[in-house]
């Protein structure tokens, strides 16, 4: 059993994980959103507004 949680552990911290790496800073990758103000909720709207303010000021 402990054998298998090794093999377990070191297959997770060894991977990468699922998502493609992307080159450059955040301005060279991030795409503004627009929000549905009546259909998205508090906390969507609020996270997307930090990185549309973010972005700005790349710009």
């Amino acid at each position: 059993m402990c054998a298998k949680c090794a093999v377990l552990c070191a297959t997770v911290l060894s991977s990468g994980g699922c998502t493609t790496r992307l080159s450059g800073d955040f301005c060279d990758v991030y795409l503004p959103v627009r929000l549905d103000y009546e259909r998205d909720t508090p906390e969507t709207v609020r996270q997307v507004d930090l990185n549309n303010v973010v972005y700005l000021k790349c710009l």
